[in-house]
């Protein structure tokens, strides 16, 4: 051991606990993955992962690896669109003012944005309408359809809400506004909204069937909408060439909602990351190539992780601390200089907003009730007076990762508070609140994140309620964090053409995560080092039995290094592979998730 502390020179004191993952062997369709090698030539271990993803026809993994635009499903199978493109497409041919009332989160202002460019691109009259978090909260309210009303707007189109908004709706309708509602969300156990249409993905079509893909996101549907719309204004199926190249931009938002709003990335949301990404490498408009430089991604080509935490809280933060009509002019204006300037407004906020949230997350740390063996509730519930209501879901989402529960944060505001949840695995998060309904004035979401509006006097009713809830469904002591391994492998089986053929597995993210392998008995060679700002990632080489040595790093775990090493044994790796690419060469890399001294046990690789 060194003068200064462990292996790595690291003080002992300065290490943290972690949580010990349970490292679990996913079972995988081994014949099947050996008939997807033979007849599409694949290495093992990609055949193998195609299987553990539920692919196992041949015709379906060709599909899969090769995601063409052909493959998105047909707009008018979704319940409402033919009276629902109906409508816009009458709008627009009669110069009838259209409202685009969208939400104030990235999936509502780039189905805004989307559904903007293609009405005005029809010569259509379209305005938009971005509700204030604060102020307005979200989806419909009444006074913004008066005002609507008042201002000669004939027909309100929704994005990403709507679907329960019945007294709202019935309101439109009285001011003699026609509403066409696009949304995801579930449409729940009442009657439907008055609507003229509700084009949702998870509703019903009149003979009872259903949406081949109920996993849309809200800038999804929108664009499918759009798609309908534009086929009727072209006389026909054919699109006419300026809106279908109009339509083809816009996969570029629809990628971006897609990965920001969580959605499952398979099917025909795969279909559009995999268009809409390329669209961000080869011809961003002028706000997204803005928002590019901000965020300094520089030349390479944007992926779902630069999407996620790069694009997607900067289109955000517009709407958390203030207007979000600034990121929807950013991603519709032309001029390039006034995109420059939206998008350094946004990325100052952008860490205005990380600074809040860390303040927020300290407090809301201290409110989470332990028991006395330190252990949290089965759901945690917290709440604060002025938390900003813009920063409560992050809050939650961090809350729900540190403490392996299910997560409300609450910002209250006198008589009342708004807050948001996070969920982990296994907790349906929509269910839940409705079962903790009669405590709450308003709720809506999805399995995974959700909001509420609870007045003051009913949060602690609340709070048990939801306390019990997850009791009943997730028991007592949080489970420990579970790391599913497709596959154990020899780490000379990670070759550069290998790893090429993972990558076409991607892009991953809900539904499609990244391969996580592991590997065992393998020698850590030369000296690891620490890296980042505050020292607070690790890198190292390792080598298995008779193979090369490759690089592993990872992220966050410096603080582990010295446990891993003592001793100087061999030591077990959870990892996922990578191709390191620089100025022309390639490197396999390991991008570990969780590492272990001695030899941990699991089944056979590939």
């Amino acid at each position: 051991m060194s003068k200064e502390g462990g292996p790595t020179g690291r003080s002992p004191a300065r290490a943290r606990p972690r949580p010990r993952a349970r490292w679990v062997l996913a079972e995988a369709p081994r014949a099947e993955a050996e008939r997807l090698a033979l007849e599409l030539e694949l290495p093992p271990l990609a055949a193998l992962l195609l299987a553990r993803r539920g692919i196992l026809d041949p015709e379906a993994a060709r599909r899969f690896l090769r995601p063409d635009i052909s493959h998105m499903h047909e707009p008018g199978l979704l319940p409402g669109m033919e009276a629902g493109a109906d409508r816009i497409a009458a709008a627009l041919r009669n110069r009838e003012r259209i409202a685009v009332y969208g939400d104030y989160d990235v999936d509502g202002i780039c189905g805004t944005a989307l559904l903007l460019s293609l009405f005005r691109a029809a010569g259509g009259d379209a305005v938009p309408y971005l509700p204030d978090r604060r102020s307005e909260g979200y989806g419909f309210n009444a006074d913004a359809v008066r005002r609507l009303a008042a201002e000669g707007v004939r027909v309100i189109c929704t994005v990403d809400h709507g679907s329960k908004s019945v007294e709202e709706i019935a309101l439109a309708r009285e001011l003699g506004l026609d509403v066409v509602v696009t949304d995801h969300h579930l449409t729940g156990d009442g009657p439907p909204p008055a609507a003229v249409a509700v084009v949702n993905p998870r509703a019903l079509r009149p003979d009872g069937t259903s949406y081949p893909f109920p996993w849309l996101c809200g800038t999804g549907v929108a664009f499918k909408l759009a798609w309908e719309v534009a086929r009727r204004l072209s006389g026909g199926p054919r699109v006419s060439k300026p809106l279908r190249e109009r339509l083809t931009e816009s996969l570029a938002l629809v990628a971006i909602a897609t990965v920001a709003d969580v959605v499952p990335l398979v099917d025909e949301n795969r279909v559009a990351v995999v268009y809409g990404l390329a669209l961000l490498r080869r011809n961003p408009s002028p706000g997204i190539r803005a928002l590019l430089e901000v965020a300094r991604i520089g030349d390479r080509d944007p992926g779902v992780e630069d999407v996620a935490f790069r694009i997607a809280p900067r289109i955000n933060a517009a709407g958390r601390l203030g207007d979000a009509g600034r990121a929807l002019e950013l991603l519709l204006t032309g001029d390039p200089d006034r995109a420059r300037a939206l998008a350094e407004e946004l990325d100052s906020e952008n860490t205005a907003r990380r600074a809040i949230e860390r303040d927020i997350l300290e407090r809301a740390r201290l409110e989470v009730r332990l028991d006395g063996r330190g252990l949290p509730p089965a759901g945690i519930v917290v709440a604060g007076e002025g938390w900003n209501p813009g920063v409560v879901g992050i809050v939650a989402a961090r809350l729900a990762e540190e403490f392996h529960r299910p997560s409300v944060v609450v910002a209250m505001d006198g008589a009342s508070g708004r807050g948001s949840a996070r969920t982990v695995n296994g907790f349906h998060l929509e269910r839940a609140l409705a079962a903790c309904s009669s405590h709450l004035e308003a709720h809506g979401g999805h399995a995974a994140a959700a909001g509420l509006t609870v007045l003051r006097e009913n949060l602690d009713g609340f709070r048990s309620a939801f306390e019990r809830h997850a009791g009943d469904h997730l028991g007592g002591d949080p489970a420990p964090p579970v790391l599913l391994l497709d596959a154990v492998v020899p780490l000379g089986h990670l070759d550069g053409e290998t790893l090429r053929v993972l990558e076409r597995l991607g892009p991953h993210g809900q539904g499609n995560p990244a391969p996580l392998l592991a590997a065992s008995g393998l020698e850590v060679v030369g000296r690891p080092r620490t890296m980042g700002k505050s020292n607070d990632h690790a890198a190292f080489h390792v080598r298995g039995p008779g193979g090369p040595a490759l690089r592993a790093v990872w992220f966050g775990g410096a603080d582990a290094l010295d446990a891993l090493l003592e001793g100087g044994g061999p030591v077990s790796l959870a990892f996922r592979p990578s191709l390191n690419r620089f100025r022309g060469s390639e490197e396999v890399e390991l991008l570990v998730e969780d590492a272990r001294p001695g030899i941990e046990p699991a089944g056979p690789g590939p």
